[in-house]
């Protein structure tokens, strides 16, 4: 068994860490990269460097949750916060107000006559970039973020993957020659507990490389951890993080190990924290945990569900209707949920944990920080398949004894907490800047400037202009013939999929029994749900609950998609990497695949990794794949 040691973070004088005071020295290199464990207060920072010094922060988050419990802190302190999501995009159109003049006037006006924190999701803030606000008559730019913003931060770094390299070097090359040339005002944080090997590829010097910048730009800072005694007070001028965690790995499903686990935990814990990696296999456990949980003699309403779907409509969707959302009571003592759980969650007094083995490190690094948060002890269990352990459960396995929390971390990396291919975020990378320079051309022609007075000071371009979506582009228009218009619309969907930063699946709406509409996955009815009973105008409806709907497992299912030789279907599909495969090999092996006039275009889209899906009619599916749709796309 694993035993992770207690630690703490060592305060300065003024009572915050050595990485809270750094971000108030005017000296730092324009782009700080922060590494700190789940507890570390790096978001707290930002808060004291608000009250401190009045600036503005614009803070970019990867849920809606995190973006409202960061609002919620900032105002109970008495600072200036405002959320840009698409719960403010909804707010907005029901006043029959703007969008985005909402926004600018947040930014411009609110936090700059007292400062204060702009909260955003990626969508929200990736809008500036792709020029909405100007297709909304509102004159609003990427010049008013670097000229109001003081931080740049983004949370959670780590959740960005290789569709978002083009969108970061935009950013980081913006921010950075602007404060290190003409001592701009805007710097760029990026902070997780967990980093992805995509934060080393933004300084890489390599001419093959799509990012090269000047290290000098660039600042890492790791907060410090110092490990403390089990038992013993903390020395003065350490602030606890976490209590010493024990850590056991078990071989089954999670529903096994949730029968025997639970009910011993809910006696030994306050609160317990039960993550499964499926939505589906929750959703068909949740009357027998339901049963699990009042055996140990909790009532309903001391059980609470995060995820997805749930969330939406305040209490799950089986037949369970077990508490749901993403504010938890103070008094649920048993929370479950799925990878919603691993950011932006409040899970005080959480002190154990029964958790799926997660979809990468990172992301069990992230649960398994979740759990005795504070100077609490705690126990976590890892249910791992058998048959098929993962490459970090695999390391997990050799470590015992008691480690520190650096050592757990570095022992998992192999060579990297999340999967990270350098060469498909070099194919990205160069595609969205050519899909930018179509999407925004103000945006684009100022950026060619920047990088070529860049290449004069510093002796190379930080972005590369070679791209082979634009040699493919160029093969199609210079392409005559009956596959014209095919090629001409795959090239519009591979535009569409590079405007979505994380690769977000189709939606579709769904009534189960005696609930609201909801919005799920197309995936994820095509693989666990059977034929709906009827339809509702837009809506599949079913007559009974989640849990008598789901199939036992899941079923391969169908993919309409859009190749560059026409629009076909993929069947049989498992995964988004077995997606991916067959798309390969559909435009490999189709029979104008080999022609040599359009090698560019077989290239890109057999190495892109991009899987545009053709439209479906049915059920007013959401191509856009938000959570919540509507026709703003933020």
């Amino acid at each position: 068994m694993l035993m992770i040691q207690r630690h703490g973070v060592p305060l300065e004088a003024n009572g915050l860490s050595a990485t809270q005071n750094l971000l108030a020295r005017p000296d730092t290199a324009p782009i700080l990269v922060i590494g700190a464990p789940t507890g570390a207060g790096k978001t707290f920072g930002f808060q004291k460097l608000i009250e401190n010094t009045g600036c503005i922060v614009l803070f970019i988050v990867p849920t809606q949750a995190l973006a409202r419990n960061i609002c919620e802190s900032l105002e109970k302190a008495r600072l200036y916060a405002k959320q840009w999501d698409s719960e403010q995009t909804r707010a907005a159109v029901e006043r029959g107000a703007s969008t985005w003049t909402e926004r600018l006037f947040s930014l411009t006006v609110e936090a700059r006559q007292r400062g204060g924190m702009i909260v955003a999701t990626l969508e929200a803030f990736h809008g500036i970039t792709l020029g909405y606000p100007g297709k909304s008559r509102t004159d609003f730019d990427v010049q008013d973020v670097l000229t109001n913003v003081d931080w740049l931060v983004f949370d959670e770094a780590h959740l960005l993957n290789e569709r978002a390299m083009g969108f970061m070097a935009l950013w980081a090359t913006l921010v950075g020659f602007r404060r290190q040339h003409f001592n701009g005002r805007t710097r760029l944080a990026l902070l997780s507990a967990t980093h992805s090997a995509w934060v080393d590829f933004l300084v890489r010097r390599d001419e093959n490389n799509l990012i090269s910048l000047p290290p000098e730009w660039v600042d890492y800072q790791t907060e410090t951890i110092v490990d403390l005694p089990a038992t013993a007070e903390a020395p003065p001028g350490v602030r606890p993080m976490h209590g010493e965690v024990s850590v056991e790995l078990h071989q089954g499903e999670i529903r096994e190990w949730a029968l025997e686990l639970v009910p011993a935990l809910l006696a030994r814990h306050r609160r317990v924290l039960l993550v499964y990696d499926s939505l589906a296999e929750f959703g068909l456990d949740e009357p027998l945990l339901l049963k699990v949980a009042q055996a140990a003699g909790l009532q309903r309403k001391q059980m609470f569900v995060v995820n997805s779907q749930d969330k939406q409509i305040g209490e799950t969707a089986g037949s369970a209707r077990i508490p749901a959302g993403w504010e938890i009571p103070d008094q649920s003592r048993l929370i479950i949920g799925t990878s919603a759980v691993e950011v932006g969650m409040n899970l005080a007094h959480a002190t154990a944990l029964v958790t799926d083995e997660g979809f990468n490190a990172a992301a069990l690094l992230q649960r398994i920080g979740r759990a005795a948060r504070g100077d609490l002890p705690g126990e976590v269990h890892v249910v791992c398949d058998a048959r098929r352990k993962t490459p970090h459960i695999h390391r997990l396995e050799r470590l015992s004894g008691t480690c520190s929390i650096g050592a757990v971390v570095e022992h998992l990396k192999s060579p990297s907490l999340i999967p990270f291919n350098i060469g498909r975020a070099r194919l990205l990378g160069s595609a969205y800047l050519d899909m930018l320079a179509r999407q925004n051309r103000h945006l684009s022609k100022g950026l060619d400037a920047m990088l070529t007075e860049i290449e004069q000071r510093e002796g190379q371009r930080p972005l590369s202009g070679r791209s082979l979506l634009g040699l493919a582009r160029r093969e199609v228009e210079q392409f005559r013939g009956r596959l014209s218009s095919s090629l001409r619309r795959w090239l519009e969907a591979i535009d569409e999929q590079l405007r979505d930063l994380r690769g977000f699946t189709p939606t579709v709406k769904v009534r189960f029994r005696d609930t609201p509409v909801i919005q799920c996955s197309l995936d994820f009815v095509s693989r666990r749900l059977p034929i709906p009973d009827d339809y509702d105008h837009d809506v599949l409806v079913y007559r009974r609950p989640r849990d008598q709907c789901l199939k036992k497992r899941a079923e391969p299912f169908s993919v309409p998609v859009i190749a560059p030789f026409g629009q076909d279907a993929i069947r049989d599909v498992w995964s988004e990497a077995d997606l991916q495969e067959k798309y390969r090999l559909l435009v490999c092996n189709h029979r104008d695949g080999n022609r040599k006039e359009l090698q560019n275009v077989v290239r890109f889209a057999t190495a892109s990794g991009l899987v545009p899906r053709a439209p479906v009619k049915a059920a007013n599916v959401e191509q856009s794949g938000s959570i919540v749709a509507y026709s703003n796309p933020v």
